[in-house]
């Protein structure tokens, strides 16, 4: 019926939006985060593909070599070690 080929164009689309999201990066992965969690009547086939917006997120690799140098920069210090006795570079 109808809500079944909903269903499936849900099914088909989803995982297609949620790399968008990821390509967009910042506030497309926030909009995620949100709606995988929201009382909008969100599908669930989306809420479930962006749950994993809520831990999985790409790109806190790169701490050391992009992150910690604006941080560094913008702190006016030369080692955020100097401000922290410990820093975890995955949230």
């Amino acid at each position: 019926g109808p809500n079944k080929s909903l269903q499936k164009m849900h099914e088909r689309h989803a995982p297609d939006i949620l790399q968008v999201m990821l390509d967009l990066k910042g506030l497309y992965i926030k909009l995620g985060q949100v709606l995988s969690v929201t009382a909008l009547p969100i599908p669930e086939e989306y809420r479930v593909l962006f749950r994993t917006l809520q831990s999985n997120v790409p790109g806190w690799e790169k701490f050391e070599e992009t992150i910690k140098p604006v941080l560094e920069e913008e702190l006016g210090i030369k080692d955020l070690n100097e401000l922290f006795s410990e820093i975890d570079p995955v949230p």
